[in-house]
């Protein structure tokens, strides 16, 4: 076969321009169901993130509280759905034999123990419940803790 027995086309630019076609537009309108797949995915995201959430529960109100005195600072966070309370402390070092202890007050002026402070400086969880109480204290008693506070407090903060 030789080159002479092709005969010359002249609708050739249709020709090309139907390959084209043929292979552009399904890209073409492939690509635009892109944003309503990008749609979709985002709000499945959205609602597993929703799900998640949901699934964590609340902590409620988050109530923070800050006092400082001359023997140092407390700072109280309290979860209040959960009556759960941590205090940052930054206390003076106190003579040996002698422990700061956490004290939950209630509306009649009750104390009841929260614990030993096991640091001067740092983060503690209180042990106890704080709902149906109104403040925290703080006092000074000895190493192993004291059932009612022996001393004035050093530190008060309110819940309210």
């Amino acid at each position: 076969m030789s080159l002479s027995s092709f005969r010359a086309v002249n609708n050739g630019p249709k020709v090309m321009a139907s390959v084209l076609a043929s292979a552009v537009v399904p890209m073409i309108s492939g690509a635009m169901w892109a944003p309503d797949v990008l749609a979709a995915s985002l709000l499945l995201v959205a609602i597993g993130l929703g799900i998640w959430g949901a699934s964590r529960g609340s902590d409620g109100d988050v109530l923070t509280r800050t006092t400082r005195g001359p023997d140092g600072t407390i700072q109280l966070t309290y979860f209040t759905a959960k009556g759960l309370g941590v205090i940052e402390v930054d206390l003076v070092v106190l003579p040996a034999g002698r422990a700061y202890q956490a004290w939950a007050i209630d509306s009649s002026g009750s104390a009841a123990s929260l614990g030993v402070l096991p640091v001067n400086q740092g983060r503690v969880v209180l042990d106890g419940d704080l709902r149906n109480r109104i403040a925290i204290a703080l006092s000074v008693e000895p190493e192993s803790g004291s059932s009612a506070p022996t001393s004035e407090p050093i530190l008060l903060t309110s819940l309210e």
